[in-house]
């Protein structure tokens, strides 16, 4: 693997399109804070606003003159004008209030008021249905038809209904979506809600027989409670913010609460009255629903940031419940020298719920705790990574520098050193823009780390200038290495944005070091070290050589002259020329050239020794000399080959390999010159040998000569496009072709590493 910063080993740039280097969550951080900014001014901009203001003072007048009224009224004919008339009014316009904050707000805040509207809606009805029932009771006709305290069914449909909508409004609207809290949530506000029905129920006379309307009426402020226990819940831990006008809407809650309750218990002592203290309790959460939704249409709610989980601030609410419980146990011992089965169930449920909670506690800070820990790791990693490339940064790769060095043990230890400059890279920012410049670094980066070798280490060293390190490596390795990533640049131009295109081709340095005794070891000096400060200057000093040579090319420190690997084969001369002048018969294009450029990108892919590197490379450089003899005439031939002609065109490798013996210090390649033709399949030619006792190199050959064939205009067939060639060099895979080198090659495509043959 090539080391980069992602998870210690291969990739650090994000391909999908996010920052690199953590900035995703920086801009998340920056939006919250945003958001929170906003939402503090929102909660300012409510509280000055006039019109609330009159608005509050004026509510506060309603209710006093509601009330006295009531009194003044009670057991006259001006009663029904009470809980007929003006009681309905302050519900009519909590219903409007919510349906046009509904419209006003975005986001969660729509949705949650989209819920509150519907269920003020539902409350109305459930209203106006009793009003128009106590009227037509009056009635002597009703009279004498029902009795007197039959029930009202479809007002207690919109009553439960308009509880019932609250709860999807906290939950949708405010509590956070992992399951783990939300689950937590509803436990909480279950037993704060079973603590507070407990007291109820107490002080309803909990030992008497179960009474179906008293359990009804209690299960409204229940479920009145769990909105607000679910909503303050969502508050207190620090989960999101809850707006102005939903707080002004909790507060009203509250009030509808405490009123249910009164009922409840002025019902099961049959004290209620329309002049009770109950009304009014209706009437301010009427009121307070209104203001809210006023709140809400004046100034519509900002969404609340989403903040970090803090401190589980609920739990003293759960604890409370839990001793309530406990109390009331403890006082029914007391009192009737034994506990109740109702309250040893009670206290059974209210035990395992803490226990439950207990537990999602413990996972959910256990699931902070990998968050914090998966956090300290990107820290780690972005605080090594070039933000924009993805790769190591300078201090971090001098450091490693340092590792390197003290690796080196017993004095046998070596490293190379490859610095590249791209070529001409000021032109490029001021001709095209810094954006367009910055795109073609992160595409360099990209295209460095996919010919890097498993083990090399990549770094961005300034600002066009990037560094690898290659660990024990000698200086013919680390040559071809540097000339695969020469190669890797200038195959194809980088597209950018805007549909152009920009050529970069790069200089590179090379530097090599070898392990050796220190002169005088000190603490800071081992023994045997690896000299990197001079390793770094031979490199820099190798690098100023190839840019005035005029760049694009790989120049090794030490070396006079040193040219890439595609010039410095030690291929001779006239077998070279021969070469050229059967390219020149069969195309326009170059054939041997691209050839051994490709069998060096599949051979490297490989991870062929540098010996078998160059012998490969070389080969593929002459492996058509052998056809000099053949003969123009046959080789430029458009209609089908004589059997004659067929046989002496497939001497041509047997021939190549003759003249490659002939030639000294080149008998080597005469083997894979001679099988090239050879197929996995066994159907090939001269020799008709078959799968692994073909050279490897022989093997490269054969594929990389294919697809330069089939890649430009012959006299007997036309170009193929890549697609098509693509197409026959997969249907060969396993027949004509090693399915090993087969895969190789097509992953070099599939990069963009195998470019087009160029024009001669």
């Amino acid at each position: 693997m090539t080391f980069s910063p992602a998870s210690g080993d291969r990739r650090a740039v994000n391909h999908d399109g996010a920052l690199p280097g953590g900035a995703d969550q920086l801009a998340e951080d920056v939006e919250n804070q945003r958001r929170a900014a906003a939402f503090v001014a929102h909660r300012k901009a409510v509280c000055r606003d006039e019109l609330c203001r009159v608005s509050a003072v004026c509510a506060l007048g309603w209710l006093i003159a509601y009330q006295l009224f009531a009194w003044a009224a009670s057991g006259t004919w001006a009663a029904p004008l009470i809980t007929d008339a003006l009681y309905l009014l302050p519900i009519a316009a909590a219903t409007l209030a919510g349906m046009f904050a509904a419209r006003s707000s975005t986001g969660r805040i729509r949705l949650v008021w989209s819920w509150l509207a519907a269920s003020h809606a539902c409350w109305l009805a459930g209203e106006l249905t009793c009003s128009v029932w106590g009227v037509w009771m009056s009635s002597d006709r009703a009279a004498a038809i029902v009795e007197t305290d039959a029930s009202i069914p479809l007002a207690e449909i919109g009553f439960t209904a308009s509880y019932a909508l609250l709860v999807p409004a906290a939950w949708v609207g405010f509590v956070e979506t992992r399951k783990l809290w939300r689950a937590r949530a509803l436990l909480d506000a279950a037993l704060v809600v079973l603590a507070v029905g407990s007291v109820a129920w107490r002080l309803l006379g909990g030992t008497d027989p179960v009474r179906a309307d008293i359990v009804a009426d209690l299960a409204y402020p229940a479920v009145g409670l769990v909105f607000v226990v679910a909503l303050v819940g969502a508050g207190l831990a620090g989960h999101r913010g809850i707006p102005c006008s939903i707080l002004l809407s909790i507060v009203g809650y509250l009030f509808g609460i405490v009123a249910d309750a009164g009922y409840a218990f002025a019902d099961a002592n049959d004290t209620y009255s329309d002049a009770s203290l109950v009304n009014l309790g209706w009437q301010a959460q009427a009121v307070l629903l209104t203001l809210g939704g006023l709140a809400a249409i004046r100034h519509p709610d900002v969404e609340p940031p989403a903040e970090r989980f803090d401190h589980d601030r609920a739990f003293g609410a759960v604890l409370v419940s839990g001793l309530v419980v406990a109390l009331l146990v403890g006082v029914d011992q007391i009192r009737n020298q034994k506990v109740d089965t109702v309250w040893l169930a009670v206290t059974g449920l209210v035990l395992t719920g803490l226990l439950v909670r207990q537990v999602l506690t413990t996972r959910e800070r256990t699931r902070l705790a990998q968050e914090l820990d998966r956090a300290l790791q990107e820290q780690r990693r972005t605080a090594v990574t070039d933000g924009l490339t993805g790769l190591y940064n300078r201090p971090f790769f001098q450091a490693l520098l340092g590792v390197e060095a003290r690796r080196a043990m017993h004095g046998n230890g070596r490293a190379g050193l490859i610095l590249v400059d791209l070529d001409s890279f000021a032109e490029i920012n001021k001709v095209h823009g810094w954006a367009t410049g910055d795109s073609v670094l992160v595409q360099v980066a990209d295209r460095l780390r996919i010919a890097a070798r498993p083990g090399d280490v990549l770094a961005r060293y300034g600002g066009e200038e990037f560094a690898c390190l290659l660990p024990q490596t000698g200086e013919e390795a680390a040559m071809e290495v540097a000339e695969r990533f020469r190669q890797t640049l200038r195959r194809t131009s980088i597209v950018v944005g805007s549909g152009a295109s920009v050529a970069v081709t790069g200089s590179f340095g090379v530097a090599t070091a070898a392990g050796r005794p220190a002169e005088a070891p000190t603490d800071d000096v081992p023994e045997t070290a690896l000299d990197m400060e001079r390793l770094v200057r031979d490199a820099d000093r190798a690098l100023s050589d190839a840019k005035g040579r005029g760049g694009d090319r790989v120049v090794v420190a030490g070396r006079a002259d040193r040219r890439t690997l595609a010039d410095d084969l030690d291929v001779p001369a006239e077998l070279a020329w021969l070469a050229d002048r059967v390219d020149r018969v069969l195309s326009d294009h170059e054939h041997s050239t691209a050839v051994a450029r490709w069998c060096l990108l599949v051979g490297g892919y490989l991870a062929l020794d540098h010996v078998e590197l160059r012998q490969v490379v070389a080969a593929g450089r002459l492996h058509d000399i052998g056809k000099f003899g053949v003969g123009a005439a046959i080789l430029q031939k458009t209609d089908p080959l004589t059997e004659s002609e067929w046989g002496a065109l497939r001497c041509h490798p047997e021939e190549g390999a003759r003249l490659l013996r002939g030639v000294g210090g080149h008998a080597a390649l005469a083997p894979l010159v001679a099988a090239h033709h050879e197929r996995w399949d066994g159907l090939g030619y001269p020799a008709g040998i078959k799968g692994e006792d073909i050279p490897l190199g022989a093997r490269i050959i054969a594929i990389c000569d294919s697809w330069a064939a089939m890649r430009v205009d012959r006299p007997y067939a036309p170009a193929l496009d890549a697609r098509s060639a693509r197409d026959e060099i997969e249907r060969a895979r396993g027949t004509q072709f090693d399915p090993i080198v087969v895969d190789a090659f097509l992953a070099l495509l599939d990069q963009d590493l195998i470019d087009d043959p160029a024009p001669l």
